[in-house]
């Protein structure tokens, strides 16, 4: 039996909350359907096409969805690379092993917000609530159950932000934890951390083609603060080279990639496209533009012909993507023509879409005072998916807006968690695409999730932890 006021090593924690996944998952995604008679969904082809890219590559078809298909430039390489020993295994025992693989993803996840926990306030309890936080969401239990790429997405970025944090303000961030837990962080910590940094970054922007934004600015922001003074007093200049060395490791990982994208398609791809189709996605979902949606069509055919493209969803796109490269420019020359003639339009629906993402029920509200296609199509379960997370994070927020205005946690350490989560969040919001699940701001939901639980139980918790190796 756990005991929530008593440190545990990082690997009991882990193992912990992985066995508990698998299992919880396991039922979930397929015994609970057998038993209930429902049809699920699994790498089927409403989902992203990461199980079928697997494929291919396991069968030396390359980067695509099907054989002989055109190459695939929407979808990120990690999570596919991940996904080919899977392949290999019989259809009926695929879905158990990618929600193994998930599960992994998971604890590895909650580990860190445990970690975070440690380090910010020495409260177990509050690291053990962080984890239940993290786990109670209904849409992690279906992403531990599909072949999609966004737990990958998560759990790399929060790993970049564990080192961040690190290298930032050094092994202990917590007033009730500086002598149990400060240790002075000498120059080789600082690199091998900067090191982490420098792969996870690297990693990172292969699940995503908003993870090379992140690395980009992640990397200017710690060359920022190498100017400022360090709490463990290390110079500048290990700093700043440890930093830099950092930034040409991630950068060698992305660029074969990169050379991969530029060999394959006549259009420049850092990683992935997708952002040009779902800007227009969002006009159409919002209701906003020049363009009149037409209801006999379906929200991606609009979207294509608000873009230029006059082609039907089934020919132009697989797998929620674009794939005829000279389809993908028109929609990029397109959207930045756009985009530049009605700013205006952009920051009105980057507020939505904002509102949206963390509190999707929103959309709802909206939606009856305007005609809109998103809203007259939408089932029951999505609405009430929709209130049901915005409750969630809403509850998040809360307390971690408690925590921080009860002082219990540092207003750097809270500004420096805003400032990556927003990082994260904000190049979503200008395209503004349909977001009820909550995935777009998951990553940035969970670094404010032990602010929250401090927020929840940190002043009824006295116990600290001895120091433990984490």
């Amino acid at each position: 039996m756990i005991k929530v006021h008593q440190p545990l090593p990082a690997r009991q924690v882990f193992l912990a909350v992985v066995v508990f996944c698998i299992l919880v998952g396991l039922l979930f995604g397929t015994v609970m359907p057998i038993l209930l008679g429902v049809a699920t969904d699994f790498a089927g082809p409403h989902q992203d096409g990461y199980l079928q890219i697997a494929n291919m590559l396991a069968q030396g078809e390359g980067f695509r969805f099907e054989p002989g298909g055109e190459p695939v430039m929407h979808r990120p390489p990690l999570y596919p690379v991940l996904l080919i020993p899977i392949t290999f295994a019989p259809m009926e025992l695929q879905k158990m092993l990618v929600i193994a693989l998930n599960s992994v993803l998971a604890g590895i996840s909650a580990t860190l917000l445990y970690k975070l926990a440690i380090r910010f306030y020495n409260k177990p309890a509050v690291g053990w609530l962080a984890i239940a936080i993290y786990l109670i969401s209904p849409w992690i239990w279906r992403l531990i159950t599909l072949p999609h790429t966004a737990l990958l997405q998560s759990t790399l970025y929060l790993s970049v932000i564990y080192c961040m944090v690190i290298m930032v303000f050094g092994k202990g961030t917590a007033r009730t934890s500086q002598r149990s837990m400060t240790k002075t962080l000498g120059p080789s910590a600082y690199r091998l951390h900067a090191f982490w940094f420098g792969v996870l970054s690297g990693l990172l922007s292969l699940t995503h083609g908003i993870g090379f934004l992140i690395f980009a600015v992640s990397v200017l922001l710690l060359l920022f603060i190498c100017m400022l003074p360090h709490p463990n007093g290390l110079t500048r200049r290990t700093r700043f080279s440890s930093v830099i060395i950092a930034a040409v490791l991630g950068a060698s990982i992305i660029v074969p990639w990169t050379l991969r994208n530029l060999n394959t398609f006549p259009i420049t791809v850092p990683v992935t496209t997708g952002a040009s189709f779902n800007y227009f996605m969002g006009n159409v979902y919002w209701g906003l533009g020049d363009y009149e949606a037409d209801d006999s069509l379906t929200q991606q055919e609009n979207a294509l012909i608000a873009g230029g493209i006059n082609q039907p969803a089934s020919e132009a796109m697989q797998y929620w993507g674009v794939m005829n490269p000279a389809n993908e420019k028109i929609l990029s020359d397109n959207m930045k023509a756009h985009a530049l003639a009605n700013p205006g339009l952009v920051l009105h629906k980057s507020w939505l879409s904002l509102a949206e993402n963390f509190f999707p029920a929103v959309h709802r509200l909206i939606c009856h005072q305007r005609e809109m296609v998103s809203c007259e199509r939408e089932s029951w379960y999505t609405s009430a998916h929709r209130f049901g997370i915005s409750i969630y994070y809403g509850i998040i927020i809360l307390f971690a807006l408690v925590s921080v205005a009860r002082r219990r946690t540092t207003g750097r350490v809270s500004l420096f968690l805003c400032v990556m989560g927003g990082l994260h969040i904000g190049p979503f919001l200008p395209l503004g695409q349909w977001a009820p699940h909550g995935i777009y701001a998951l990553s940035a939901m969970i670094l404010i999730m032990v602010l929250a639980a401090d927020g929840i139980i940190g002043g009824r918790v006295s116990t600290q932890s001895e120091h433990i190796d984490l």
